[in-house]
């Protein structure tokens, strides 16, 4: 937690620890650099955000592929399916699968109900992204 200069000490050097030393910036300047270090978090944040929305995106198109060739998961289909098409349908609705076995998955995936569609990152996110990123 950064504590408040005193505004006589504005202007003037200040020590600051660095790696592989210390490095002399003036009061103003360590503020400046404070303040470019919360758009990088912001930035990370909405990174990790867009990151996460692709992984969703791919397993829900993964999901939908397999649920067009194979038809929806029920008693019926269960026994023709096989232990990851089970998994991957319990990681699409965002199942935290425990267990490793087929019929504890399949209970798992039919007590859930299907998820929304995932948002697609728009053209705006990106730019707002990159804006924040920018040094």
């Amino acid at each position: 937690m950064l504590s408040k200069i005193p505004l006589k000490c504005a202007g003037k050097p200040i020590l600051t620890p660095m790696p592989g030393g210390g490095q002399h910036l003036n009061s103003d300047e360590f503020f400046q650099a404070c303040e470019h270090s919360k758009p990088l978090e912001e930035a990370k944040k909405m990174q990790d955000k867009k990151e996460n929305g692709l992984l969703l995106q791919e397993t829900e198109k993964k999901a939908h592929q397999l649920l067009s060739t194979k038809g929806p998961l029920t008693d019926k289909t269960y026994k023709q399916c096989n232990k990851p098409d089970i998994k991957l349908l319990c990681k699409w609705k965002q199942i935290e699968v425990k267990a490793d076995k087929k019929d504890i998955m399949f209970n798992l995936h039919s007590s859930a109900p299907e998820p929304p569609l995932v948002k697609p990152w728009s053209q705006a996110e990106e730019l707002e992204l990159l804006e924040l990123a920018k040094p």
